[in-house]
């Protein structure tokens, strides 16, 4: 929020603290980060075993609605009222994580159930709403559960939908025929690295210098003898030659 531009989540937190006329609470001031903007470091509010109360809320709300990373808040046992439910809502309802919120335990009324409600159809990535042991009415109760059962369901629709898409974009780039990297230019790139302590083995890692070369040429690199995908090949190497994985050759041959 611009706001609160250049300023860390504590420091808005003592400010609206400040603001509302309430002490900021050490264990939840110490726990939020002192860096300027760093917003996204916070995923997720548990006061639950520290009772803050309706006022000690209140600065929350702005740290919730800056830090969008934010996927859980956990608000039971807090003497929770309808206006401060409101307020929360009100900056819930096109925040980017939010996926879970416990306010159970608390005197919310009628009124808090119809601005939850309202919460759970504006922003489908709500999966959770906990309302145990309040006076919300249970026709609404049933509604909220009704609407987070969705959010779900659609939630997973959209990572299948884009799995199979991730799959069917990989799947054709497979397919397609692959430009190799010149075998010349493979063999004057590896002559640059040094071998004197064994014929075969490098004594640097030459991934790098190979990798700069297949994207200038937008090649892949390929060895008939020893394919990636090739799984029995790499049993039978690992069974002929006693190797259970790669080795640095510092390993083989310690200075």
């Amino acid at each position: 929020m611009s706001i609160f531009a250049g300023l860390s989540l504590k420091e808005i937190y003592v400010k609206r603290c400040k603001e509302v006329g309430c002490k900021p609470n050490s264990s939840l001031r110490n726990a939020l980060s002192d860096k300027p903007d760093d917003f996204d470091s916070l995923s997720f509010i548990d006061v639950s075993k520290n009772f803050l109360g309706p006022k000690g809320i209140l600065p929350l709300i702005d740290v919730v609605r800056c830090a969008q990373k934010i996927h859980t808040l956990d608000f039971r046992e807090q003497q929770l009222t309808n206006e401060v439910v409101k307020k929360l809502c009100h900056a819930l309802v096109r925040h980017q994580g939010i996926t879970r919120i416990n306010m159970s335990n608390n005197p919310i009324t009628i009124a808090a159930g119809t601005y939850i409600l309202e919460l759970v159809i504006q922003n489908s990535n709500i999966e959770y709403i906990g309302l145990d042991n309040t006076v919300v009415r249970q026709a609404v109760l049933e509604k909220v559960n009704t609407m987070t059962a969705k959010n779900s369901e659609k939630k997973l629709r959209r990572k299948t939908l884009l799995s199979d898409t991730f799959d069917k974009s990989l799947s054709a780039k497979v397919e397609k025929p692959q430009k190799r990297v010149s075998l010349l230019d493979l063999k004057n790139t590896l002559s640059t690295f040094l071998h004197d302590k064994h014929e075969f083995l490098f004594q640097d890692n030459p991934l790098d210098a190979l990798s700069q070369l297949c994207m200038s040429q937008s090649a892949w690199f390929f060895d008939v003898q020893f394919p990636a995908d090739d799984s029995a090949l790499h049993m039978e190497i690992t069974k002929r030659y006693n190797v259970s994985r790669w080795k640095r050759l510092n390993e083989i041959y310690p200075k």
